[in-house]
């Protein structure tokens, strides 16, 4: 069995509500299609708002399917702060994602992190890896 660990410093901002890569990607090919694939996260995350409130949604996909969410609107929120009569928030965060997922297949496949903005108005910005500190996946096969 194998384990596949991916670091990235790039910083990606992402200002949108609809899901964009935060550029924490790895890929890995299994062994044996009964195989399952565990997947642990560490995403370094600078969320901002000029605003009292900044939230954020993610989502897990195995090549384009998705297989894990975090929608903000919802109490499966990602990233997020409130701060009543602030001007401006802003966090600074080491979110963690684990998932054992069951891909069935022995083909290359790959596991990537998205995210999004709740609320585009205000300034508001999750970047990924601020400042290069390092996001890192890692997925470990685990037989059947």
């Amino acid at each position: 069995l194998q384990v596949v660990t991916a670091t990235t410093t790039t910083s990606t901002a992402i200002t949108t509500d609809t899901m964009a890569d935060t550029g924490i990607t790895a890929t890995i090919t299994p062994t044996a299609n009964n195989s399952k694939i565990l997947i642990i996260i560490s995403a370094t995350a600078n969320i901002k708002r000029t605003n009292t409130d900044a939230y954020s949604g993610a989502q897990l996909l195995r090549d384009a399917t998705t297989i894990l969410n975090y929608f903000p609107s919802s109490s499966a929120r990602f990233v997020g702060l409130e701060a009543t009569g602030a001007t401006y928030v802003s966090l600074m965060d080491q979110a963690s994602v684990t998932y054992l997922d069951s891909p069935a297949t022995t083909s290359a496949t790959t596991y990537k992190l998205q995210a999004l903005v709740e609320k585009t108005t205000n300034s508001s910005s999750i970047t990924f890896q601020p400042s290069s500190s390092p996001s890192t996946i890692t997925l470990l096969e685990i037989g059947a």
